[in-house]
């Protein structure tokens, strides 16, 4: 628990009572670049693997307890969560129910794998109170951590020194340069062993495939991989047009295993 208290400092408000209600570590959904999408929040909720079971059934792990969203977000003119409306359509409706600016973080940045200056956003640190209405899965309350930083940066200075354990990792449209960011999350695997990772969710742009003298190890040494990389075991798969119009390219759901 102690790096979400040090993410909270000595704030009173709603994520320090939510840590309150909580006597151990929360299992945590880790969205890298995760930009303006929530998606995360449907396609891990019980009743969407009730609606789509897993391949062989009966594989997914408990689900998380906390979202944790991080990206650089480099847009200056931007009026994401100025309003409580974060998402509507015909099935779904998100709104703020909370929102509590925490202490500001000191991050590495890199233009090495940032296109864009830092923003005034950089650094930032939020916690929402998230209420779900979908006319398929029901209607429910998240809390989600938002961190406005480079991933690797997060990875390196905060989840890994602070033994943090993150049950589930979502990598979508991670290094497709649309926000500026030139790493693709391949280093992820190299990782999942010490936070304890069980499922990861990504599109069919991950590899995996990395080298010592990649990029993010040179700027960020501790997320080298140590060990043996681990295998992933398919268990759902969701055609791309239903997360972030991908297209031909499908999201899937693996079954992380040391």
């Amino acid at each position: 628990m102690q790096w979400l208290q040090d993410l909270n400092g000595d704030q009173a408000g709603p994520f320090s009572r939510w840590l309150s209600s909580h006597e151990f570590h929360p299992r945590v959904c880790w969205y890298l670049s995760s930009g303006e999408d929530f998606r995360d929040i449907l396609y891990l909720h019980p009743a969407y693997r009730g609606l789509h079971p897993s391949d062989p059934p009966g594989k997914d792990p408990p689900p998380p307890e906390l979202f944790l969203h991080t990206d650089y977000f480099p847009w200056t003119n931007s009026k994401f969560l100025d309003s409580r409306l974060i998402h509507l359509d015909a099935h779904t409706k998100l709104e703020l129910l909370d929102i509590e600016e925490l202490p500001r973080l000191s991050l590495t940045f890199s233009r090495e794998l940032a296109d864009f200056p830092p923003s005034h956003a950089t650094n930032r640190v939020v916690f929402l109170r998230v209420r779900v209405r979908s006319d398929r899965l029901g209607t429910w309350e998240v809390p989600l951590l938002y961190v406005f930083g480079l991933n690797e940066a997060f990875c390196a200075e905060v989840l890994l020194p602070g033994g943090a354990k993150i049950s589930h990792v979502v990598r979508v449209r991670v290094g497709n340069g649309f926000g500026g960011g030139k790493s693709s999350g391949d280093w992820l695997g190299g990782v999942f062993g010490r936070l304890g990772t069980e499922l990861f969710l990504s599109d069919g742009m991950y590899t995996g495939k990395t080298g010592l003298g990649d990029l993010e190890y040179r700027l960020f040494p501790t997320l080298c991989p140590s060990g043996s990389a681990p295998s992933l075991s398919k268990i759902r798969s969701l055609p791309g047009i239903r997360w972030s119009e991908l297209g031909s390219i499908s999201v899937d759901w693996h079954l992380v295993e040391s």
